[in-house]
This record gives C-alpha cells, sequence and structure tokens, in this order.
C-alpha cells in the first residue's frame, strides 16, 4: 500500500516490509522481524480500533480488486521475516523472508457454442517467495529470490470441451529468480536496481505455446530531506518530520523495442504516527496513467497503509484500495513511544496483535505469533471451520501469556518453582 501511494515507486527503499517484493535487497536493511498483510483480515484487539480509521466501512478491510472488470476478484499478500546481526569483516546483517501472493479472477462460466454452462470455475494465480539478503558495510545490500509460481487457468474438462485437446491441460508451474542491490549510506540518498522474473514460462496445454513471464528491470532513487538534516546537523528530526521523494523506472525486457514506465511520488510524517503519500504513474502501452494517494498511521510496532489508485485506470472505477496491516519492529523509538514508555507500549502493542509485542521489542518469534494466528483466521473466515477460529484464538493468547513472562523475566521464577 505505501508502495503504491508514492506511484508504484520502491526499489529503492526498505522501511515498508514488503520492500522485497520489488527489490529483493530490501530485508538485510531493517533490524528485528516483521509481518505484514494486504487485503485481508488479521486477528486480535487492534482491529476494533482499525475499523473506525477506515471510515466505518467505507474502505474495506478485505477490498475486491478491480471490480469494475469482475466483481468478485480479489487481490492478497502476506510477508514474514527476520534479520540477525553478524557484523563479521565483510557482513553487518543477514535477512531472511517468506511471501506469498494469489490474484483471483473471479468467477468463470464456461459454456459451449450453444450456451450451455460446462463449468463455473474460479482462475487464480498464486506465488511463493523465499528471499534472502544480506547487508555490507557502508550501506550496501544484496539479495536473491525465488519464486514458486502456479498459475490456474481452466478445468481439464474445459480445455477439452472448448479447446478440443486431450490429456492434462488447464493449469502451469513454474519457478523464477529475482536479483536486487540497494545503496543507502545513510546521508539522505539511496538509490536500488532489482531484475525481476529472471527465467520462468507457463504452458497451458500440450499443444499451446510456453509464455514467458513478464521480465523487468526496475530501478531508480529516493531522497530522505530528514535524514539529510541529521547527517548534516547529527539532531534527531524524523520522529518530528518526516519527507521522503522517490522515483522509479521499469523496463519490460521481453517486448521490442522495449518500454519503460515510470513512477515519482513522496511522503510526509508527523511526529512519527501520521503520514500522508501523493504519486503518480505512466504506463502509455498499458494505458495505465494516473494520481496515486494513499495514507500510513503508525503506533509503536503496528502500521496501517490504505492506498487508492483507481485513476490510473482507463476505465472508470470509483476506488481501488489497497489496504496493508504490517508489525514492524521499530529502527528508532519515537516522540510516541518516549511519550507513553517503552516498557508500556509493549504491553499495549501485546493485547493488540498477536506476536505485535515481541516485534515491537526486536523478538523474532513475533513473526511467528502474527503468522500462526492470522492464517488461521483466515482459513476460519473462508471455511467456517471453528477448530481454526480455536487455534487462532489460543495462538493469540499464549502471545500475550509468552509476552508477559518472558519480557518480566517470569519463565525463570516459575521453573524455580516447579
Amino acid at each position: 500500500a505505501q508502495t503504491a501511494a508514492m506511484g508504484f515507486t520502491g526499489v529503492s527503499r526498505w522501511e515498508d516490509p514488503s520492500a522485497t517484493y520489488l527489490n529483493p535487497a530490501a530485508g538485510a536493511f531493517k533490524p528485528g522481524g516483521s509481518f505484514t498483510t494486504l487485503n485481508t483480515t488479521t486477528f486480535g484487539l487492534g482491529e476494533l480500533i482499525i475499523r473506525p480509521l477506515l471510515k466505518n466501512g467505507s474502505i474495506p478491510r478485505q477490498p475486491n480488486w478491480l471490480n469494475a472488470l469482475a466483481p468478485n476478484m480479489t487481490n492478497r499478500h502476506w510477508e514474514a521475516g527476520f534479520s540477525a546481526n553478524v557484523n563479521n569483516f565483510l557482513v553487518k546483517r543477514v535477512a531472511l523472508r517468506i511471501a506469498g501472493t494469489r490474484l483471483s479472477l473471479g468467477e468463470i462460466v464456461a459454456r459451449s457454442e450453444e450456451g450451455t454452462p460446462i463449468a463455473t470455475f474460479y482462475p487464480y494465480d498464486r506465488a511463493t517467495y523465499f528471499n534472502f539478503s544480506l547487508l555490507l558495510y557502508n550501506g550496501v545490500g544484496l539479495g536473491y529470490t525465488v519464486k514458486d509460481v502456479f498459475s490456474f487457468l481452466a478445468p481439464e474438462e474445459v480445455i477439452r470441451e472448448v479447446l478440443g485437446e486431450e490429456g492434462k491441460g488447464g493449469s502451469s508451474h513454474t519457478r523464477t529468480n529475482d536479483y536486487g542491490l540497494l545503496i543507502d549510506p545513510g546521508f539522505g540518498l539511496s538509490v536500488g536496481v532489482a531484475l525481476n522474473n529472471d527465467g520462468g514460462w507457463l504452458k497451458y496445454t500440450n499443444k499451446g505455446t510456453r509464455d514467458p513471464l513478464p521480465k523487468y528491470i526496475r530501478y531508480g532513487y529516493s531522497f530522505k530531506a530528514h535524514e539529510l538534516f541529521e547527517f548534516i546537523t547529527k539532531r534527531q528530526v524524523s520522529h518530528y518530520l518526516y519527507f521522503t521523494y522517490s522515483e522509479d523506472w521499469i523496463s519490460d525486457r521481453l517486448t521490442e523495442p522495449h518500454e519503460t514506465w515510470r513512477g515519482y511520488g513522496y511522503e510526509i510524517g508527523f511526529l512519527g504516527f501520521f503520514y500522508m503519500r501523493k504519486g503518480h504513474f505512466k504506463d502509455v502501452n498499458g494505458m495505465r496513467i494516473g494520481d496515486t494517494e494513499g495514507w500510513g498511521v503508525r503506533f509503536g510496532a503496528i502500521r496501517l497503509d490504505v492506498a487508492d489508485d483507481a485513476e490510473i485506470y482507463d476505465f472508470y472505477q470509483d476506488h481501488n484500495w489497497w489496504v496493508s496491516l504490517s508489525l514492524v519492529t521499530p529502527k528508532e523509538y519515537g516522540f510516541i513511544d518516549r511519550l507513553i514508555g517503552k516498557k508500556t507500549m509493549g504491553l499495549i502493542q501485546a493485547f493488540l496483535f498477536p506476536g505485535a509485542g515481541h516485534i515491537y521489542m526486536g523478538d523474532q518469534s513475533g513473526a511467528i505469533y502474527a503468522s500462526l494466528a492470522s492464517s488461521m483466521y483466515s482459513l476460519y473466515k473462508r471455511q467456517k471451520g471453528k477448530l481454526f477460529l480455536f487455534g487462532a484464538s489460543l495462538t493469540y493468547a499464549l502471545s500475550i501469556l509468552d509476552y508477559i513472562f518472558w519480557r518480566e523475566g517470569r519463565w525463570e521464577y516459575l521453573s524455580s518453582i516447579f
């Protein structure tokens, strides 16, 4: 959501917990752990606070995707990971991340030439990402992502009926790779370059053609005015005022001649709590040209980000929402953290979302609690199995108990009793 609001820029930024989606090198810049979801419901008392922020339902927590094209399309993403300091002669930090994306294209009814319904099905694309990145000294990051891609186009019986082809067909599976470089020395200017989808192709039928995955080179820069000021004056201002401007260029490496898209945008933050974003995206041949916008709220480890990119499409789309909830270990504890107190803030975080207290304090196990609770609750919402709701609730309760005992050193106290 943060990337979409700023004109789909992000190859030179790493603060967004989903930054490895665009640049595999971004993960190692983030200390601690993180967990993030896009356009899906999560679990915890914090949802009671999020709903009013989303204008009492006018911005849905689980928005559909481009509903002007189909009423029930969805776009979901999740990501979890952690980093660990190494501090040897070459590498400063390493990071591991896992993520998944699922784009569902809505309900399709296949019909014969006479108009008789043959089947009803839901095409979708699914990708699972495994990312590894290194942070070298002087702010140089290197990253690699391998992606497992599965695409379901239609059931086999539809392929046989419509195309007249025998044998298996209708879906395809492949793997592809991303490579990234990100340089952020810490004085206000960062640059990044990434190669996305290197290799891999999809073939849906025995007689069909092999379609290569879209291959891109993405490059860009970011200017952070607050960071430059801090570098020169040695005074902290980002807790009070924050400004970032980014530009990205995306070059399509499959078509001839190669086409290049451009995006740019800015972000203004106040008191490390509220962020406003604007951007513009331009893809002439794809007829995606227009402005993007969004906002974000930060409270401890909890981040809520919202974006709307409806204006870039050449068909009328009232809104196209991106709604992301993330739990991220803060790089620095800001104005509100100091006002409330780090110890009290950590306890509040633990009660708001599973694992949020751990992540706030930099404990990697928080990402596990958040992932388990959110995935089980998502299964409950889709399948209505109460066992999944019980599992999510149990994970939530255990995360709170673990946080309280772990932070206060009470596990040792209990073990001494028994």
